[in-house]
């Protein structure tokens, strides 16, 4: 019996010691791992220790600055990112894994990203021979818009949403009859990210589009299908 009783002993105490470590399961708070290179456009506004990567996500959900979070995968060292529009770099290397926090509307995967500090989901649509009449109905099929840009850092936020995978895209914009360049509700555009040279001046050259050839600043196009292909780059708000 003594025997028994200390080999009972001896199983609690091991039981206890292995669950004393985390399962990490930041994916049940709508974080997904991010299959862009985020690193490059974001800085560090605070850290936790090994084995917190919940709390820091909780933290993250928490803060309306916080964008991404850095997982280290040796020990689970959890770093929280924020956007810069000076596009700062937060250095981690290769053992590092970024999470996207998403929303249940807006689960984040490779052509879909939920950007909280917008309340804005963004997706689009892979390349094909759309015009600018398909790419709005397409993006009104699912409730969107085509992307609106009307600051230097929903600029760089697209450029990083769309840098892998996208080579052009159309953009909320069209010049009226009196040469002014107008947003689909009609109001004035305040930004502006014209590529040297554009806009040009040619007959029906009036809708906007995004290249990343033109390290993505913008050119003006006739409305007609790309030959080339072009892809459907969509948002909507989310309350």
């Amino acid at each position: 019996m003594r025997r028994q009783v200390g080999r009972k002993i001896l199983l609690v105490i091991f039981i206890t010691s292995v669950t004393i470590y985390p399962v990490c399961s930041i994916s049940s708070l709508y974080f997904r791992q991010s299959g862009r290179n985020l690193i490059n456009v974001h800085t560090s506004i605070g850290s936790f220790p090994p084995n917190n990567e919940l709390l820091c996500a909780r933290s993250c959900q928490r803060n309306p600055e916080c964008s991404a979070l850095a997982l280290r995968t040796t020990d689970h060292f959890c770093v929280m990112l924020t956007r810069t529009v000076l596009g700062t770099s937060y250095t981690g290397g290769s053992d590092w894994t970024i999470y996207e926090p998403g929303h249940v509307e807006c689960p984040t995967s490779d052509s879909q990203m939920y950007v909280r500090e917008l309340r804005i989901c963004y997706w689009y649509y892979p390349r094909g021979y759309y015009s600018i009449y398909d790419s709005v109905r397409l993006c009104a099929e699912d409730g969107g818009n085509l992307v609106r840009i009307d600051s230097e850092r929903k600029q760089l936020i697209i450029e990083d949403f769309i840098r892998k995978d996208v080579k052009r895209a159309y953009l909320q914009g069209n010049r009226t009859s009196d040469g002014s360049w107008r947003y689909n509700d009609g109001t004035e555009m305040t930004y502006r990210n014209w590529y040297i040279g554009m806009p040009e001046t040619g007959d029906s050259l009036d809708f906007l589009v995004i290249r990343r050839s033109y390290d993505f600043k913008w050119q003006n196009k006739a409305d007609e299908p790309q030959k080339s292909g072009i892809s459907v780059l969509c948002e909507k708000s989310i309350d």
